[in-house]
């Protein structure tokens, strides 16, 4: 299955509001001596937030980009708020309207692993539920990201729901299906314990797909659902 937005750990708060569509003028920040930078998202938005998050490995050890980083919001005249949850540790700083947000957590191979987040904390201006979802009572959305490549927009959404697998399975499925769209796959799983996981992957127009797993949650019993979806060509 193509893979949505890469799980990182980024805590995000806010939900979608209605706005005007606002340029967003980013931050500049150094990078660290020796550091390797990949876009996680250049253009996007995170849970309706514009956004950019840029991934960095590095040589030096977490606490020097820390130090790194809080001497660099200090030089902008930034107070940097320290933070530390699910083995990252993070510096945040806010320079209205921008929300910069520094994780950090040790390499596999040593140095560090970085996350370096900007946040336009002026208005949502992207829709957080995508339309093209049938009505999914009970759920709960855990995280809603969009980003574009190459001119295609793809949408990553992550739902807990209590209702039940075969009620969601059935709900899903013939929505797509009522849409005209073709199953590319679609098969359950079982799992340990008698549960059962779902994938699927369902094709529209003009090269438009919609992957969908729905799983058990650890430690719940309620179910996760993330759906992934990929505009076709212009």
């Amino acid at each position: 299955m193509r893979s949505g937005f890469v799980r990182t750990g980024l805590v995000l708060a806010g939900l979608a509001m209605a706005g005007p569509t606002l340029a967003t003028s980013w931050l500049s920040l150094p990078l660290p001596p020796g550091a390797e930078a990949t876009w996680v998202i250049r253009e996007g938005a995170i849970n309706g937030i514009p956004s950019q998050v840029q991934e960095l490995l590095t040589p030096q050890a977490p606490a020097e980009v820390l130090a790194f980083y809080r001497r660099q919001f200090e030089m902008q005249g930034g107070l940097p708020n320290p933070g530390a949850a699910r083995g990252w540790h993070s510096l945040a700083m806010h320079r209205d309207p921008i929300n910069l947000l520094v994780q950090v957590q040790a390499g596999k191979g040593g140095g560090a692993r970085v996350l370096l987040s900007q946040m336009d904390l002026r208005a949502s201006r992207r829709e957080v539920i995508p339309s093209e979802l049938p009505p999914l009572p009970g759920a709960r959305l855990m995280q809603s990201t969009e980003s574009r490549d190459g001119g295609r927009r793809s949408r990553y959404v992550n739902f807990s729901s209590a209702e039940s697998f075969d009620l969601l399975t059935q709900r899903l499925r013939g929505h797509w299906q009522r849409r005209g769209w073709r199953a590319a796959f679609d098969d359950v799983r079982p799992l340990k314990g008698g549960a059962r996981q779902w994938l699927a992957s369902f094709e529209g127009p003009k090269g438009s797909t919609v992957d969908l797993v729905l799983a058990p949650m650890p430690d719940s019993r309620e179910l996760s659902l993330t759906v992934n979806l990929l505009d076709g060509t212009p």
